[in-house]
């Protein structure tokens, strides 16, 4: 049980090193829960100081003990998003290929740029993950290839049965 030694206490100090726990050898994590969701009341109920940069001074003391710094973000585009994009140096980004999702990536992708310039960050778009559920892999293929046409199709990753990612090079 984690309660009380999440990310989001982490932040509230701005000190990460205490939440640490390492897992593996070469593996730790900072845990979240469902409290989290309640970060953006807290940085402006407490008129926190420059409020998009509170995980950014969090992880600021422990960015040198690793080779890299994960963060699974929701997926929406609220304050914890933004936290996570000023300290970025890149973004990996599942897509679920339906209508829904394809319609409204043009429109993420928009705002996480705008985002990271406004906020004064020159990250990345690493990879775009496509993830396909119980689909034809041709068939989304072919709809790929036709509505992102800056995508470089060149292979295609089995995750698990019934679903399939396809990425970019």
């Amino acid at each position: 049980d984690f309660s009380g030694k999440t990310i989001m206490e982490a932040m509230k100090e701005e000190e990460a090193r205490n939440y640490v726990y390492q897992t593996k050898e070469n593996l730790s994590i900072i845990p979240a829960e469902d409290m989290l969701v309640t970060f953006s009341r807290y940085i402006y109920t407490n008129r926190i100081s420059q409020p998009l940069h509170v995980l950014e001074r969090t992880i600021a003391g422990i960015e040198d003990d690793y080779d890299y710094i994960l963060m699974d973000a929701p997926p929406n585009l609220g304050e914890i998003v933004l936290n996570a994009i000023v300290c970025a140096d890149g973004i990996l980004t599942p897509v679920q290929v339906d209508p829904f999702g394809l319609d409204g990536l043009d429109r993420f992708l928009e705002f996480i740029f705008i985002a990271a310039d406004l906020l004064g960050n020159c990250m990345e778009l690493q990879q775009l993950i496509f993830v396909i559920i119980n689909g034809d892999r041709l068939g989304i293929v072919d709809i790929l290839h036709h509505n992102i046409t800056f995508i470089a199709m060149n292979d295609a990753l089995s995750v698990r049965p019934g679903i399939d990612a396809v990425g970019q090079h």
